[in-house]
């Protein structure tokens, strides 16, 4: 039965008019004459005697109820939608209206909808194996969905970083922290970065939106979208023999712990590669700094220095809510920045995922030598 073909005889309670003891009698009599026809699997003539039966009795949960669920039979999830919530009105405490409905938005894609309706009939019915299952099947098909939106780049939607005004930003005569050279991250500048921001000081907006490895103006997080949008998904590294590289936990925004891992094994530089297995945000105080400091390094040593997602699938995927930003994490005009700064987003999709390093140095070996994956 298509759906603009919904069947009804005409007759019957009128509004307000509550159906006559005859009437009752015969909707029920309808009513049966339906379900034989539904045990039959003949949904249409199922459908068009439950409807003579509501015309009677348009009062009665049950008689929506049944006709939802042929309508679910035959496809037509509109009707079978509309009969299941006209159940639920009708009588709050009818648990099938509930499941009816669930299906309904399950088959039309509306699962969030579906998955509020499963919770109460599993509520109402701990027991009720497939209702447990139903509501398991729908509670995994949300956080599915959830997690799609939440990698999802929209490559066609213009990135905040395009409204930044950087040429009209200004930094003040008193301002007297690190700056670039010509827009370009040098050694130095990152030297000094991570000694001013040792100290707990603010560097200015614009260096941060600035700071770029050829460049003069672009901003930081486009620039380093750029670097890492050219990069292979998968991080290959071949050590010889006299060659090695430091590979670094989660940083979590433990500046201090970014400082001391530099201080023991040496700063990054293409004689000392690294390779930090994401993480970097969140939890510590000095997200900002990690982020900003790890940016620095990548754009300063695009091929031996390395950013990998990690256990992150996204900056709104991290486990736990995220904590309240800091109260400025750089200055200069009043700008603020948080670890859930929409900035970081458009990055965050073009981190590598996975590494591989492999051991060069044992040459006679048909996979190269030792393979270690991260």
């Amino acid at each position: 039965m298509a759906e603009g073909e919904r069947a009804g005889s005409g007759g019957g309670a009128g509004p307000g008019r509550p159906p006559s003891p005859a009437e009752l009698e015969r909707a029920e009599a309808l009513k049966a004459r339906a379900n034989e026809f539904f045990k039959g699997k003949d949904y249409e003539n199922a459908v068009k005697f439950y409807s003579s039966a509501i015309e009677l009795n348009p009062t009665n949960a049950i008689y929506y109820g049944n006709r939802s669920l042929a309508y679910l039979r035959t496809e037509c999830y509109g009707y079978a939608l509309a009969d299941a919530t006209r159940a639920v009105q009708l009588d709050a405490k009818y648990v099938k209206g509930y499941y009816r409905r669930a299906a309904s938005n399950m088959a039309l894609g509306k699962f969030k909808a579906a998955l509020r309706d499963y919770e109460t009939v599993v509520k109402v019915r701990p027991n009720d194996k497939d209702a447990k299952l139903k509501y398991q099947e729908c509670h995994r098909i949300v956080k599915q969905k959830a997690f799609e939106r939440a990698i999802a780049s929209d490559e066609h939607k213009r990135s905040v970083v395009d409204s930044l005004d950087i040429e009209s930003m200004t930094i003040e005569d008193e301002y007297s922290g690190p700056k670039l050279e010509d827009g370009k991250v040098t050694l130095a500048f990152m030297k000094e970065l991570m000694q001013w921001y040792k100290d707990q000081k603010k560097l200015h907006r614009k260096c941060a939106y600035q700071m770029s490895p050829h460049v003069p103006t672009p901003q930081i997080l486009v620039q380093v979208k750029e670097v890492l949008a050219k990069l292979p998904t998968l991080v290959e590294t071949t050590l010889k023999e006299t060659e090695k590289v430091t590979v670094c936990g989660d940083t979590h925004g433990q500046f201090y712990d970014l400082l001391n891992i530099f201080e023991l094994n040496g700063l990054p530089s293409e004689a000392n590669p690294y390779i930090f297995n994401g993480d970097f945000v969140d939890r510590g105080s000095f997200s900002v700094e990690v982020i900003l400091t790890l940016f620095g390094f990548k754009l300063l040593y695009p091929d031996h220095f390395h950013l990998l997602r990690g256990n992150s699938r996204g900056w709104g995927m991290r486990l736990g809510p995220p904590p309240p930003p800091p109260p400025a994490r750089f200055g200069g005009g009043g700008g603020v920045m948080s670890p859930n700064c929409p900035l970081l987003s458009p990055v965050d999709h073009y981190l590598a995922a996975p590494a591989v390093v492999r051991d060069g140095s044992q040459s006679g070996s048909p996979c190269g030598g030792d393979t270690f994956c991260l």
